[in-house]
């Protein structure tokens, strides 16, 4: 708007800036931090809309079907990284929008090394290698941690998998 006037052109602004409970505008350092401490919904209520990322899915170690819970595995770049943890997410497939789960970190049960974002997508089972999937960030589950072998990680994810069904039931019941 300030620019629009500047140049002498008449702007009309019809999505109002979003605000705060105390009518103070939401700033993108805003959504940052919020994305870095790993919530979500804060994230969510600043943008109008869910928190994502765009990647292509790569081939793995296949670790994750090894223990029942095959993962979609996307390097996300050089992009805002989310806080290390386990999500409950929505994510856009060629098959339409599907729930799962994402864990983003280090992996440190399995020795990970870097960065990387495991989507564990239920009911599905088809290969998506190549494939761009839209990962919606709902809400953080918990926090990466190391588990002592991979029959304790297997235990907890799918505890994680029970939750976030139904943190993400709920959303879809409003």
């Amino acid at each position: 708007q300030d620019l629009s006037e500047k140049h002498g052109i008449k702007a009309h602004l019809t999505v109002p800036a979003a605000q705060d409970a105390k009518a103070e505008k939401y700033s993108y350092s805003q959504v940052r931090d919020a994305v870095r401490m790993g919530d979500m919904p804060l994230a969510e209520k600043i943008l109008g809309r869910l928190w994502s990322v765009r990647g292509t899915v790569q081939e793995g170690k296949k670790r994750g079907r090894t223990i029942g819970f095959p993962t979609a595995n996307i390097n996300i770049g050089n992009i805002l990284p989310p806080a290390a943890g386990v999500y409950a997410v929505e994510v856009a497939t060629h098959d339409g929008r599907l729930n799962g789960i994402a864990n983003f970190g280090h992996r440190p049960t399995v020795d990970g090394s870097g960065l990387l974002l495991e989507v564990h997508l239920f009911n599905f089972n088809r290969s998506i290698y190549g494939d761009i999937l839209d990962v919606d960030f709902v809400k953080m589950i918990r926090a990466e941690k190391k588990f002592d072998g991979l029959d304790a990680l297997r235990n907890q994810i799918s505890q994680d998998c029970e939750v976030a069904k139904v943190i993400l039931e709920k959303r879809l019941l409003g």
